[in-house]
């Protein structure tokens, strides 16, 4: 999924932002001199970039999120609309079936009626 994809990518950058702080410690610690502070500059522009794109995975990852939510609360809807439709279906088939039955009733009793002396 998606989502995955982003968060994998994301411990990715971070374990690369570690390896990078651990290289620039080493550089440090060594001194090479005016090498060494082209390193440095180069380590913190990485760095920089390093974690401008966790921003934008973790911006991806609420986007992607939200429309995952979004989907199942359409499919929620979707359901239940469903539910409606076939609940409205049966009432109609019972309206429709009562007409029927009641001009039936009437025929099978060859419209005599019955008197009941009280």
């Amino acid at each position: 999924m998606l989502v995955d994809e982003l968060e994998n990518m994301k411990w990715v950058l971070e374990v690369n932002t570690d390896e990078m702080e651990r290289l620039r410690e080493i550089v440090e610690e060594r001194g090479f001199g005016s090498a060494s502070t082209a390193l440095k500059r180069r380590a913190e522009e990485l760095e920089g970039e390093n974690e401008d794109s966790c921003a934008k995975f973790e911006e991806e990852a609420e986007v992607i999120t939200h429309r995952e939510d979004k989907k199942e609360d359409l499919v929620d809807e979707v359901e239940a609309q469903r539910c409606i439709a076939v609940e409205m279906q049966s009432l109609l088939n019972t309206v429709e079936v009562a007409p029927r039955s009641k001009r039936r009733g009437a025929r099978g009793r060859g419209g005599r009626f019955k008197f009941v002396e009280g």
